[in-house]
């Protein structure tokens, strides 16, 4: 079966929802806000999607060291759901090193 590549709305769509199952929807507002203010006012969903180096230096700014884990939990959540087709490790390192289409690596 020809995998269906998923628009951007839907892919911030999907992050939002896994990132709300994960932390709780209070904690995901306080985690907005300050990824927000970390990636200088821009939208954090967008930012995952379009700048993944971007997102991961915002998300050392908050969690120090533990960027790499918080972001490992949510690929291993998006895995689970069957919405990634890479391993966590490989999309994980996309992220560290700044590059790789991100919304490639999911599927409906």
């Amino acid at each position: 079966m020809r995998e269906k590549r998923v628009k951007s709305s839907r892919l911030e769509e999907l992050l939002r929802s896994s990132l709300e199952e994960l932390l709780g929807s209070n904690s995901l507002r306080a985690f907005e806000y300050y990824i927000v203010k970390a990636a200088d006012g821009e939208d954090p969903y967008r930012l995952f999607w379009n700048n993944p180096g971007k997102f991961y230096t915002a998300l050392e700014s908050i969690f120090g060291p533990g960027a790499e884990t918080f972001l490992r939990l949510i690929a291993h959540k998006l895995a689970a759901d069957h919405y990634l087709i890479v391993k966590p490790e490989e999309f994980v390192k996309a992220f560290k090193l700044g590059r790789g289409k991100i919304e490639e690596m999911f599927k409906l």
